[in-house]
């Protein structure tokens, strides 16, 4: 399963965020519920949880999740046939 996301920061800057498998697996670790599972009722807090492991995996951020999720205007589903990242 392919999942792009954007994520939108405070000061404008977009980035897409391409979930890999091992950030599956890791959400699956971290919620103790199967990703099957959380699409049925997915919050924003797993949304964002989502992006920001990837961020940290990707060495992207080095923030914790909050100070992290505090720089984040919006997210949004992303196409991943249109690259945002400089």
């Amino acid at each position: 399963m392919a999942l792009v996301l954007r994520a939108i920061h405070a000061d404008g800057t977009k980035r897409d965020v391409e979930i890999k498998q091992i950030d599956f697996v890791r959400f699956e670790a971290h919620f103790g519920i199967s990703w099957n599972t959380a699409l049925q009722n997915l919050s924003n807090t797993q949304l964002l949880w989502l992006a920001h492991a990837q961020q940290r995996r990707t060495n992207a951020t080095a923030l914790e999740f909050e100070p992290w999720v505090e720089t984040i205007e919006d997210l949004e589903f992303g196409d991943k046939t249109k690259k945002s990242n400089p």
